[in-house]
């Protein structure tokens, strides 16, 4: 994932919560994938700082309402450095 991918997560649990779609405990994980390291803190517009400040926001207005459940990994899988 990603951090526009946490985005998404985080608005869609709490559509389907508003809707009543889902059980009341639906929660998403945020974070980026070791995949998306590149991408997320190299060639992004957004400088790495930010993007961490960024995650940092998503995660603590997401726990507010329980939504955000856990964060996920964050980029730092040093086991698999090629992929």
């Amino acid at each position: 994932g990603t951090l526009e991918d946490s985005r998404t997560a985080l608005a869609w649990v709490r559509q389907k919560r508003q809707e009543g779609t889902t059980p009341l405990r639906l929660g998403c994980t945020i974070g980026v994938h070791p995949t998306r390291c590149q991408q997320e803190f190299v060639d992004s517009e957004m400088p790495a700082e930010q993007v961490l400040q960024e995650l940092q926001k998503l995660a603590v207005d997401g726990i507010q309402d329980q939504a955000v459940v856990s964060l996920g990994e964050i980029g730092l899988d040093y086991d698999r450095l090629e992929f």
